[in-house]
């Protein structure tokens, strides 16, 4: 990985983690990894790309329960995973990537934490879950 990649990649972590209520890290159509403000988060992106679970596959369903009891960094879900599942490396990327495509999980900002560790949406910005989600 080159000096200004490297770069970059830490800032995906360090910076929602210094500004937790300025900047949001997800992915967005497409898979991209992006940085955006908080307020734009809030009241543009999640509104149009939250999707419920139940519309994603049965293995983004099964990493979905598995995150909603307890964090999971990326190996052990994928290790954890695969003794359950009979699936390739690229269906689980996929399979997680889409979770936070559409809102579900995101990976928690704690720069003491070097693997990236998931845990729900709604737990780490639940003001913004309550405000579209539909709980029934």
């Amino acid at each position: 990985m080159g000096t200004e990649m490297g770069a970059v990649w830490t800032w995906k972590t360090r910076l929602p983690a210094e500004y937790p209520n300025d900047i949001f890290y997800g992915k967005i159509k497409g898979g991209l990894a992006v940085l955006m403000d908080m307020d734009y988060m809030a009241d543009t992106h999640f509104p149009q790309a939250y999707k419920h679970v139940g519309s994603l596959n049965r293995l983004a369903q099964y990493i979905n329960d598995k995150i909603s009891a307890e964090p999971w960094d990326t190996t052990t879900l994928r290790k954890t995973a695969m003794q359950e599942f009979s699936f390739t490396k690229s269906q689980f990327d996929t399979a997680l990537k889409n979770l936070q495509i559409t809102m579900n999980v995101v990976r928690l900002n704690d720069p003491q934490i070097e693997q990236d560790t998931w845990v729900p949406f709604r737990e780490l910005y639940l003001d913004v879950w309550q405000r579209y989600v539909d709980e029934e």
